[in-house]
């Protein structure tokens, strides 16, 4: 027979364990759900390192995190023959200074850079879920994806790559009669 502490101890336990669990619920809905934020820890996870799709051989991304005293705190990763490297933060922040020119409104939620080999994959991968990259579709010079609008952008100065920038659609405010 149990004692009234032990029956407390698993209540509470219970109790605990219900909260943890939909709390991590919560992160998952947030990008789904009306509020404007993507949780970024679902880009920064140990093991995106054993990520492996041996069709991409070279590819980019960023994210954006938060602005921290005037700063982009970004997440920066690349694919490299097939695999998943996180950059070190310095570069990763020097990356973004030279690409955006230190200006948070410039820069878009996420970024991505390949040859026009590697970027299907590369969005395809990233955005595992969607089914705007199935085989044989072309990359759209626009589409959305979950709250995000994503622009293709090629440039003869780019080397042949191909950059993605998908950023928050723009909210039109509320107007009541």
């Amino acid at each position: 027979m149990l004692s009234f502490s032990s029956t407390l101890k698993t209540l509470i336990t219970t109790i605990s364990l219900s909260g943890i669990v939909a709390g991590g619920g919560y992160s998952a809905v947030n990008l789904l759900g009306r509020e404007r934020g993507i949780d970024y820890a679902s880009f920064d996870m140990d093991d995106t390192s054993k990520k492996v799709n041996q069709k991409i051989t070279f590819a980019e991304y960023i994210t954006r995190d938060h602005v921290s005293n005037g700063k982009i705190n970004g997440i920066c990763k690349e694919w490299r023959n097939g695999k998943v490297v996180r950059l070190e933060q310095l570069e990763c922040e020097k990356k973004i200074k030279d690409k955006w020119n230190d200006s948070s409104e410039k820069q878009p939620e996420v970024w991505f850079r390949a040859d026009e080999k590697n970027i299907f994959e590369a969005l395809k991968e990233h955005f595992s879920s969607s089914k705007n990259f199935e085989e044989g579709q072309p990359i759209r010079e626009e589409w959305k994806e979950g709250g995000l609008t994503c622009k293709k952008k090629t440039e003869p100065s780019n080397e042949g790559k191909i950059e993605v920038n998908c950023s928050f659609e723009e909210t039109k405010p509320f107007v009541s009669n």
